[in-house]
């Protein structure tokens, strides 16, 4: 795991500014690449992200990212965020299961089969300080602010930023530069 850790260290820059991850496709599972891939992207996203000042308890509160149905991107990025800061703030994965609380999140990433819930899922959260993060086919028209997706067998994301607006979240425009696709209004 430590040379896991050395290679995404030494190469996470140079692959998001990028794009150039390749994960193989596969048609019903996501493969062991592509969930180390999105854990990746998924936590250098959170550094191109601004919270409001009260969605922290404190200075020192961590970063709070939930993951539903997606228990292989929850090892994956526990071991990402382990000992790392992001904005100054520790990092906590929470592996979630349906009926879990969610609040207090500033990340909540929401696995495949979760399409169907989606809408409920967001009815729970409305109005909390919370990035909506999937990888599912038309996720940003269904309430995600940012979606993964495979183009050509590589990971990249798609962003809508007013999605965020709407949960007072600030989505730094250089993320803008290195997405698949920036949809403004996505519904």
């Amino acid at each position: 795991m430590h040379w896991f850790r050395w290679s995404l260290r030494a190469c996470l820059p140079l692959a998001f500014l990028c794009g150039c991850w390749t994960a193989t496709a596969q048609t019903s599972e996501h493969s062991e690449a592509e969930w180390q891939v999105k854990a990746a992207y998924l936590f250098k996203i959170s550094g191109y992200v601004e919270w409001p000042p009260a969605a922290f308890k404190s200075a020192e509160s961590p970063l709070q990212i939930g993951v539903l149905d997606a228990d292989e991107l929850a090892y994956y990025l526990s071991g990402i965020v382990a000992g790392r800061t992001t904005q100054g703030r520790s990092v906590n994965v929470l592996k979630l299961k349906r009926g879990d609380s969610l609040t207090g999140l500033g990340i909540l990433f929401i696995g495949r089969s979760d399409a169907g819930q989606l809408a409920q899922i967001l009815s729970t959260i409305k109005g909390q300080p919370t990035l909506i993060v999937t990888d599912m086919d038309e996720g940003l028209t269904l309430g995600s602010m940012v979606n993964f997706v495979l183009v050509d067998g590589k990971v990249r994301f798609e962003l809508a930023p007013k999605t965020a607006t709407l949960s007072n979240l600030m989505i730094s425009s250089q993320l803008f530069a290195v997405a698949h696709r920036v949809v403004q209004n996505p519904s």
